[in-house]
């Protein structure tokens, strides 16, 4: 259903692809802290607010250098090139695109 509506919203407003990256990724990063805040519970523990350490990450180059890659190229580029595609592929295609890109991703794995 979200992939319909996405590609009436791109055909309407194609200019409309970086906002709509934007607010996945907004989503994304409420929902990446909740689930971190509420991972507690799945081992009976204790609520509490927590605040990740990020010391040891933003002292490594290296760390940070791949949660640049992560963020910027695998997360935030493909979900802008995404919302571009839907200008110019149909929803039920674009969906099923996607709905293969595991098998496409543990064949590139083996390869």
């Amino acid at each position: 259903m979200g992939y319909l509506q996405l590609e009436e919203l791109v055909r309407k407003k194609p200019e409309a692809g970086l906002p709509i990256s934007a607010i996945k990724l907004i989503m994304v990063t409420f929902f990446s802290f909740g689930m971190f805040e509420l991972f507690p519970l799945l081992h009976n523990e204790e609520l509490t607010l927590r605040i990740p350490d990020f010391t040891p990450i933003l002292e490594s180059p290296l760390a940070l250098g791949g949660i640049a890659y992560t963020g910027l190229i695998t997360t935030a580029l493909a979900l802008w090139v995404e919302s571009i595609a839907f200008k110019r592929v149909p929803a039920t295609d674009a969906s099923i695109i996607l709905t293969t890109e595991p098998l496409f991703s543990a064949l590139a794995g083996a390869l």
